[in-house]
């Protein structure tokens, strides 16, 4: 292991993003502190002990399936992203609304949907050896099409389209066949093809929606919602998407109608008005740490659209299989689900580069599975300068994304004895040896020279019982790595404090480093008006941010890092400080 010289360096990760909602909602000087708090996060609150137990129990299966399956698939694959010599570089399943197509012109389309490559079978088998344990599809999307054989509605795939089949019944029988969990995307509020549903403005008038909008949930929305859970045999979970309108005494009449038919159906928090069982983190960028106290899933497409869109066939639109796989990790080391999207076309093919991206997860699932299905999230409350941690019972795995140059791997915090280290891919034992210091524990792994998988290569570590970590962020080798969006930091917007324990006395050099949004959307540090003091023991540093460089972190979604060189600061002897932070800003958007 590297010696701790005088002028190391101290990384502050601090978490930003660029929230779609309107409104970001503040925690109090008592709550833990959470930065990814959306305008729609609300789930249901159970008041009694028998109603936790319930949640628990339907829940399940979906905390250990760690990885899911999206498909957004429908008319939408038709035009392909383009229409009346128009086209549309955003989501194709939003063709509709993007290119404001009329209510007549885009029910041709269904006329010409006749995917005869669809199989459902092979759909699912995809999913399942590449290790996922549920299929979320869109059984109806915003332009109100039906992806299924609906009576409420001639608007659906049986009756409208040549294809005559119902791909829903379809799924239904090949995920029985391999166990994977059947879900149901369903858009409750948006609907561009009733004129009660949220969205139109093209063809309908304000008017138009006050005067039909109890008429779509009554006639059209919650008679569609009952016909899915009766047709189709168990469904694991209803996504919801978007509640931009609805009220809220007509999502808590879509809970307890899924409530009372599927009794162990889970819903998303996007229902919306507080309702649902599983909170949506995001769905392109991530959240860079743990969410304390609640079931959360993060949804990401492979590349710029979730539906079919040809304008964007370019490379350069595709997010990389090893970001990817990286993301695997990092979802389930801070305790949430992974939801996966592709698009398929209109002919029932997976694009390509989509089936390239889940060949490459059936083969790393085939090594490290272990790793991730039933895995809980990482025992210690600092992040990794290398990669994610997950965990079992008497387990721990290291998922090392930058192989460390001196081919020594340092893990700080973990108090259990290691029994045995080896590395998944190949079985291959490694050498380790752990220091006795109670207070910052170290375990230093020797690894061979290279990476057996560039990308993730595991790290199983066997120890005696669950894991207990120390509950310092601790200062190891050259780096440390905070996030102030987890549980290490407490207090109030911009007055910060934590402790960490200091190896040796010395100066520091402090950098900060942030997270530039997803697709090149905002501006991370970079405005440089971010201003306030550090603090450890004596020494207290001034501040100003400003983007000194800018780099990629592969796991770290759509984003870009932003490096700020904050200073120096002195140590003046070995042990736990105290390291306060004051005026920064955490929830600049």
């Amino acid at each position: 292991m590297k010696k701790l010289f005088s002028n190391s360096t101290i990384f502050v990760l601090i978490i930003l993003f660029a929230l779609s909602c309107k409104r970001q909602i503040k925690t109090g000087a008592n709550d833990d502190l959470a930065l990814f708090k959306y305008e729609h996060e609300g789930v249901t609150q159970f008041d009694t002990e028998e109603e936790k137990e319930a949640h628990r129990s339907r829940i399940g299966w979906w905390k250990e399936a760690k990885l899911g399956l999206f498909l957004h698939w429908g008319i939408y694959s038709v035009p392909e992203g383009s229409w009346n010599g128009k086209k549309t570089m955003g989501n194709g399943e939003w063709v509709m609304s993007a290119l404001k197509i009329p209510v007549k012109e885009y029910e041709k389309f269904a006329t010409q949907f006749n995917p005869e490559n669809f199989d459902a079978e092979a759909w699912v088998k995809l999913a399942y050896e590449s290790g996922a344990g549920y299929i979320a599809i869109t059984a109806k999307h915003h332009d109100g099409f039906a992806m299924y054989h609906s009576k409420i509605s001639k608007y659906n795939v049986v009756d409208a389209t040549p294809f005559k089949r119902d791909p829903m019944k379809e799924l239904a029988v090949a995920c029985r066949k391999y166990g994977v969990k059947l879900c149901f995307y369903y858009s409750q509020d948006i609907d561009w093809h009733h004129p009660g549903g949220h969205g139109n403005n093209w063809d309908y008038t304000q008017e138009d929606f006050d005067a039909n909008v109890d008429k779509y949930y009554e006639e059209k929305c919650l008679p569609q919602i009952r016909e899915l859970c009766t047709n189709y045999g168990d469904i694991g979970a209803f996504w919801f998407d978007t509640p931009r309108s609805i009220a809220k005494h007509w999502s808590e009449k879509i809970y307890d109608v899924i409530r009372e038919l599927q009794p162990n159906c889970i819903m998303n928090s996007r229902l919306g008005n507080n309702t649902g069982d599983y909170l949506i983190a995001g769905e392109r960028g991530f959240p860079g740490w743990k969410i304390p106290g609640v079931d959360w899933e993060h949804c990401q497409t492979i590349n710029k659209s979730w539906g079919y869109n040809a304008n964007l066939e370019n490379e350069e639109y595709w997010l990389p299989t090893d970001m990817l796989l990286r993301n695997l990790a990092c979802m389930t080391s801070y305790g949430g689900n992974y939801l996966l999207n592709i698009g398929p076309d209109k002919n029932g093919n997976f694009p390509e580069k989509a089936v390239r991206v889940f060949s490459r997860f059936e083969s790393w699932m085939d090594v490290n599975r272990e790793s991730i299905y039933k895995a809980s999230e990482t025992p210690f409350p600092q992040g990794q300068t290398w990669g994610a941690v997950t965990s079992k019972e008497g387990k721990i795995f290291l998922h090392v994304f930058e192989w460390p140059e001196n081919n020594t791997l340092v893990l700080s915090g973990l108090n259990n004895k290691v029994i045995s280290a080896k590395i998944k891919e190949g079985d291959l034992k490694l050498d380790f040896k752990q220091n006795k210091n109670k207070t910052a524990p170290q375990l230093i792994i020797t690894l061979p020279d290279s990476a057996p998988d560039e990308i993730n290569t595991v790290i199983e570590l066997e120890i005696n019982g669950s894991a207990e970590t120390s509950q310092y962020a601790i200062q190891n080798s050259v780096t440390w790595l905070l996030s102030i969006d987890g549980h290490l930091f407490n207090g109030e917007d911009g007055k910060l404090q934590t402790q960490a324990f200091f190896n040796q006395k010395g100066t520091y050099k402090i950098e900060v480093h942030s997270l530039q949004n997803f697709w090149g959307r905002g501006t991370g540090w970079t405005g440089g008006n971010q201003e306030g003091t550090l603090t450890i023991d004596e020494s207290t540093v001034a501040f100003k941010m400003k983007a000194d460089s800018i780099y990629k972190k592969p796991w770290f979604s759509y984003s870009t890092m932003v490096k700020s060189e904050v200073g120096k600061i002195s140590i003046s002897k070995q042990g736990l400080k105290t390291v306060f932070m004051d005026g920064i800003n955490l929830y600049r958007g």
